[in-house]
């Protein structure tokens, strides 16, 4: 199990932090190119504009805690590979595409 001290840590790691606006970026695209009938497309092409907009660094502070909440990314730590890192990302992308 993962120190709470460990977690912590990793929010401020720019390897992490990198990886995760990398991720962002990648799942902005792809949702340009899913399908229009995908459930909360509009929310989604919403939050796909503003996080590539914005270079996706912003995005990626927003996304750090869930990212880390992920069990594999956060058992793995810096060890985390960029698949898992992308899973974690799109797992969380309609809690934050909200249209808001």
């Amino acid at each position: 199990m993962t120190l709470y001290d460990d977690i912590y840590a990793l929010r401020g790691s720019a390897n992490i932090s990198n990886r995760v606006c990398v991720a962002l970026i990648k799942a902005s695209q792809d949702i340009y190119d899913e399908d229009p009938a995908t459930t909360n497309h509009a929310n989604r092409v919403i939050w796909a504009n503003a996080t590539i907009t914005t270079d996706g660094s912003a995005e990626a502070q927003r996304f750090m805690w869930a990212v880390l909440a992920d069990t594999t990314v956060r058992t793995a730590g810096e060890a985390a590979t960029d698949a898992q890192i992308q899973s974690a990302v799109d797992a969380n992308i309609d809690k934050y595409a909200t249209g808001a």
